[in-house]
């Protein structure tokens, strides 16, 4: 999908995380300008294990979780979450309700004339993941509201933009008035949660940490550890869009093209020494395809192909600041952490 695939490939990952045995649906928060494809992200990219809905409160989370449990649906998502900030009181019950969803699971529900024991009814507690999408201006309009409940450390928060080339495409397209085909994702149907694994070897457990070490810097995280949480599950949920239940090197590699969508330059202080950061454009496909090219040996950049040259240069400069790559003669590599330069390392 044009100007999408990174993100596309990230919501896979997302929608196949609570098929996992062990695993729980996480929450995702999409953020980007207005015109810069999340609410089409929301509609068009779409999977079977998810229910749409335009607006919600904590009151019509409740009534949707039995409809969420009798369908087999693991996720609520909502394409813009401006309509449900708009009430502040409602607005705050469905933030401090959807913590308790995330995280430890929802018991017991009793409203008047509706009341069920998630316990008995299906051995543990409720879990329904959200994945939602809203703008720079209106995350920092409701970041005292969202931040003071704790919601936004317990989503994996995402942002994104289209770049010079796809924006010219995508206007094409409306003048033209071309079809857009709607990608629907069909999840494993599995009565069972599905047992994927990690192999034993040190390289993984090397690369794991590596992997939480780059997403809690683009995030500008202070620990490290719910970052390994999240890099274990989007491992597994890789492997199992890939049709495998064992992760492998191809995994640890395209989780690693994904990591530029973790940088939100708005999270990040607008004074002191990484005050570019906040002035740094989010990641596009450029990025995304960039360390495609740089892991895979793909080739996506240049004459005839997806981008042009020019698309490169400015990944790689965005790449470069987010402190992903490191370029010297010209030869782009993996940003050192330690003494090493390869993702996967024998120790």
């Amino acid at each position: 999908m044009t100007g999408l695939d990174g993100m596309e490939k990230l919501l896979r990952d997302i929608y196949h995380i609570p098929l996992i045995e062990g695993t729980k649906a996480p929450g995702l928060l999409m953020i980007a300008e207005p015109g810069q494809g999340k609410t089409f992200a929301m509609e068009n990219i779409v999977s079977n294990n998810s229910i749409i809905v335009n607006d919600i409160t904590g009151w019509g989370v409740e009534s949707l979780l039995m409809e969420c449990i009798e369908d087999k649906k693991n996720y609520i998502a909502i394409p813009d979450l401006i309509k449900v900030a708009s009430r502040p009181a409602s607005f705050k019950s469905f933030l401090m309700l959807y913590n308790i969803l995330l995280e430890e699971g929802l018991e017991r529900v009793q409203r008047f004339n509706k009341s069920f024991d998630a316990k008995k009814l299906l051995g543990k507690p409720i879990n329904i993941g959200l994945v939602t999408a809203t703008t720079p201006y209106n995350l920092q309009k409701y970041y005292k509201e969202i931040e003071g409940v704790g919601f936004l450390s317990r989503q994996l928060t995402v942002s994104f933009c289209y770049n010079k080339t796809d924006t010219e495409i995508i206007e094409y397209n409306i003048i033209h008035s071309k079809k857009i085909d709607k990608v629907t994702m069909e999840m494993p149907e599995s009565v069972d949660p599905i047992k994927v694994t990690i192999p034993e070897e040190s390289k993984y457990h090397s690369g794991i940490s590596r992997l939480a070490s780059y997403l809690k810097k683009v995030r500008g995280d202070k620990f490290k550890m719910r970052a390994l949480h999240q890099i274990k599950s989007l491992l597994l949920a890789n492997a199992l869009a890939n049709g495998r239940k064992k992760v492998n090197e191809v995994d640890v590699n395209e989780l690693f093209t994904l990591l530029p969508f973790f940088f939100v330059p708005l999270l990040h202080n607008s004074t002191g020494k990484h005050k570019d950061l906040f002035n740094l454009n989010p990641a596009s496909d450029s990025e995304y395809y960039y360390l495609r090219d740089m892991m895979f040996k793909e080739s996506h950049f240049g004459n005839g192909k997806k981008y042009p040259f020019s698309e490169y240069m400015k990944a790689q400069k965005t790449l470069r600041a987010m402190g992903l790559i490191e370029v010297r003669d010209n030869i782009a590599t993996i940003a050192k952490l330690g003494d090493e330069k390869t993702l996967l390392k024998e120790g």
